[in-house]
Order: structure tokens, then C-alpha cells, then sequence
């Protein structure tokens, strides 16, 4: 297969992760400033990517960019009929997108890159949580300092109507969590939030599931780091969480059972040095699994479902 990277800031730890599984034939990668960029990769490189589109046959795109910007690339592959078999997708996707894609012919099958679902620890939290006969009380919290509040650099990161800001940009992956583990879990109200020279840096949520709420709390501007889901249970495990109390988005999470470290008590040996690597080289490696139909269809439907929901937060934000 032949891969298309667009993008070479985030789409670097994309490329990392597709040369290590081995699984492409001819790997490409296209940015403005990729020529400039010294000590990259030797895969073939393009300042633009509707050249290469233009000249080959592309089976896989990964499209890394900012929200605009990959709205401009559905556009133009819509445009020019150039269709790949396979498209990844980094969030967020703005819903002018949503609209082109949902034009794409279904031989086209395209998977958005929810980075946590693709974690082996994740992983094997949902699978735990399946096992439980009734939840009671669903906790999530995600506290940590964005790098705008550190630096005050300008980034589309932190402005909502570029798709960053807190709802838009980090919010997404909580409730796509939660949709992934919780099925028919609802979004009931805002329930308090925080706002700091304008700028939107916290909000408490109310979702409801079989009769019981779960709340969720998020903070970009926060010097007490932590990141963790939370379930009590009538089972014997009355308490289950995965808890991550450092910088890093996906490394160092813990698995907890009635406080006591379930990782550590199975022996789970494999370090996760750096878990976004090793969730991308999941993703690369298990390509045919992940771009099945089943699994298609559910990363599809939780896809939408949580840009829904996103919608309706932001629409009752401006009330």
C-alpha cells in the first residue's frame, strides 16, 4: 500500500509509527516547510500535497493538520475524485467536513484518530468495565496546564472558532471515551464553568447513564495534573480507575481496583514509555482490524455522536 502523511507536525509521530509497522509499501509525507525541516525521516517528500496527489495512486491518507486545513484536503480529493481506500483523520473535524464526508463514496472508509482507544491500558479498561452488572456513579476528571497559559503563544489551538479551545479541541476525547465504554450514555447539562481573560479554561459536565450521573470535570489552566475515569460498581470490584497524575497524555496510567494497582498486581510488564507512539504504532500495525467493518462503523458512529454532543455544549455555552 502507498501512504500519504499531510502534515509534519503531528503527522511526524504518524510516520514514526507507519515505518515501524512495516505495513506500506511507499510512505509520503506533504507539508509547506518539510524541506526545511533537517534530520527528518528519508521517506519522499512534497511541499504540497495536491502534487503527489495529482502523480500517484494513493491507497492511505493521514490528514495531521489544523481543522481549516483539513477541511481544504477533503475538499480538493472530493473535488478531484482522488479517493483513497483508507483515510485516519486528526481531530478535531470541524462540521463543515462532516458534511463533504458524509458525500464520500463507502469504498472510501475513514477512522478518526481518538488517540485513547487505540491504548493498550484503555483497552483493557473497557474490557473490565464490560464485566459489571450495575454501575452506580460514572467520575471524570481531567485537570493539566495547556501550553498557551505557559508560554502566551498564539496558537489556533486555544481560539474555539479555528476548532481549539477547551470544548472543541480536549472535550473530545472525554466523551468520546465515555461513548466508547458507556453505550447510550447522554449529555444532561452544564453544571458550572470557569472562564479566564475570555477564555473558556473549565467546565463541569452532567451526562446521564441507566439512570445514574456521571460528571465530568476539565481544565486546561490547572497546575494539579490528573486524568482519570472513575466507576463504582455492585460488583465485588466496587471501584475501578485508570489514573494518569503526570504531563504526558497517554503514558503512565494506572489501573486501579478498590484503590489497589491492578497493573502491578498482573504483573503487566510492557512500559509505556511513550504511549502515543505505541498507541499510533497499535493503530499502523492492526490496520486491517481497525479499518474493518464493525470497527469502522462504530468509530464512525461514536465520531458523530461526539461532535453532536460537542455541537449542542457549544450551542448552550452562548445562551
Amino acid at each position: 500500500m502507498k501512504l500519504l502523511i499531510i502534515g509534519s507536525n503531528f503527522g511526524k509521530f504518524h510516520l514514526k509509527a507507519a515505518i515501524a509497522s512495516k505495513k506500506f509499501k511507499e510512505i509520503f509525507i506533504a507539508s509547506p516547510n518539510i524541506l526545511k525541516k533537517k534530520n527528518y525521516f528519508k521517506v519522499k517528500k512534497y511541499k504540497n500535497y495536491k502534487d503527489i496527489l495529482k502523480l500517484k495512486k494513493i491507497d492511505t491518507i493521514t490528514i495531521a493538520t489544523r481543522p481549516n486545513i483539513q477541511n481544504q484536503v477533503l475538499k480538493f480529493i472530493y473535488k478531484k475524485k482522488c479517493f483513497p481506500r483508507y483515510m485516519i483523520l486528526e481531530k478535531p473535524i470541524l462540521y463543515k467536513s462532516f458534511a463533504i464526508l458524509k458525500k464520500y463514496p463507502k469504498s472510501c472508509k475513514f477512522l478518526t484518530n481518538f488517540i485513547y482507544s487505540f491504548n493498550k491500558k484503555w483497552i483493557l479498561y473497557k474490557k473490565k468495565i464490560l464485566f459489571f452488572n450495575k454501575i452506580f456513579n460514572i467520575n471524570y476528571e481531567w485537570y493539566f496546564k495547556q501550553a498557551y497559559f505557559i508560554n502566551k503563544k498564539s496558537t489556533w489551538k486555544i481560539k474555539k472558532n479555528d476548532g481549539g479551545g477547551l470544548i472543541n479541541y480536549y472535550l473530545p476525547h472525554v466523551i468520546f471515551n465515555l461513548l466508547n465504554i458507556f453505550k447510550n450514555i447522554k449529555f444532561l447539562n452544564i453544571e458550572n464553568k470557569m472562564f479566564y481573560q475570555g477564555i473558556l479554561v473549565y467546565i463541569e459536565l452532567i451526562f446521564i447513564y441507566k439512570k445514574n450521573f456521571c460528571k465530568i470535570r476539565i481544565c486546561n489552566k490547572s497546575n494539579f495534573k490528573i486524568h482519570k475515569l472513575e466507576v463504582e460498581s455492585d460488583s465485588r470490584i466496587k471501584n475501578y480507575a485508570i489514573i494518569n497524575k503526570t504531563k504526558e497524555w497517554l503514558s503512565n496510567f494506572n489501573i486501579y481496583e478498590n484503590n489497589k494497582n491492578f497493573l502491578k498486581r498482573n504483573k503487566f510488564k510492557k512500559k509505556d514509555k511513550d504511549g502515543r507512539d505505541l498507541a499510533l504504532f497499535n493503530l499502523y500495525s492492526n490496520f486491517k482490524y481497525y479499518f474493518s467493518k464493525k470497527n469502522i462503523a462504530i468509530n464512525q458512529k461514536l465520531t458523530y455522536e461526539t461532535f453532536n454532543i460537542i455541537k449542542i455544549i457549544n450551542k448552550k455555552l452562548k445562551c
